[in-house]
């Protein structure tokens, strides 16, 4: 398209919906990923500040107690929160995954109206 558009020639409007085309699918690729990214990180980095980083720092208390029973007191103790912490992780992690597939859908039909209005915008132009 940029040679055609350097060398001054003139696209036939089936190449342009071509072209239009190749670069929408393309750049809802890209949207995708980027989206994908984005969630992905904000997803760990929010379990790892809200969850994973206190039960890190709690670890401290195991060195400081005295005895076996209070040591396994505490171990009980903290794998009772992990199994908490596991489903509460599962819940965001599903939450995360129902928003993202909904934010593509909610993408992927904006680009199809997008489409739909060049199409017709150009329909509109041909007949004059």
């Amino acid at each position: 398209m940029k040679e055609a558009q350097a060398d001054n020639l003139l696209i036939e409007p089936s190449d342009r919906e071509l072209f239009v085309e190749i670069l929408s699918i393309t750049c809802q690729e890209i949207e995708r990923g980027a989206h994908l990214l984005y969630v992905m990180s904000k997803t760990y980095y929010d379990i790892s500040s809200e969850y994973m980083l206190n039960q890190i720092a709690s670890m401290n208390t195991l060195l400081l107690l005295q005895t076996n029973t209070e040591r396994s007191s505490y171990l009980r103790s903290l794998s009772s929160n992990t199994t908490s912490t596991s489903t509460r992780i599962v819940r965001l992690a599903q939450e995360r995954q129902n928003e993202y597939t909904l934010r593509n859908k909610a993408r992927r039909e904006e680009y199809e109206r997008f489409l739909a209005k060049v199409a017709e915008e150009e329909l509109v132009a041909s007949i004059g």
